[in-house]
């Protein structure tokens, strides 16, 4: 296969980087869109049920109560 044959028909996949997310935020490109950057592709984030908000809030205590004040939680 010749590098024009495969420029056809192999897709080429652009990696955005942290500042082009923060970009894209900042100028309203991804709307209300639930998503996050992961490894240089933007991806669809599941929304947090309770389970996930029930745990995150009693790590957070937790972190708090044994952390005194030594780290931003």
């Amino acid at each position: 296969m010749t590098l024009s044959q495969s420029i056809l028909t192999q897709p080429i996949e652009h990696l955005w980087s942290v500042a082009d997310y923060h970009r894209m935020v900042e100028a309203g490109i991804l709307g209300d869109c639930h998503v996050e950057l992961l490894r240089g592709k933007i991806v669809d984030q599941t929304p947090e049920g309770p389970l996930h908000t029930h745990s995150s809030e009693g790590t957070a205590q937790f972190l708090h109560q044994h952390l005194q004040g030594q780290a931003w939680i």
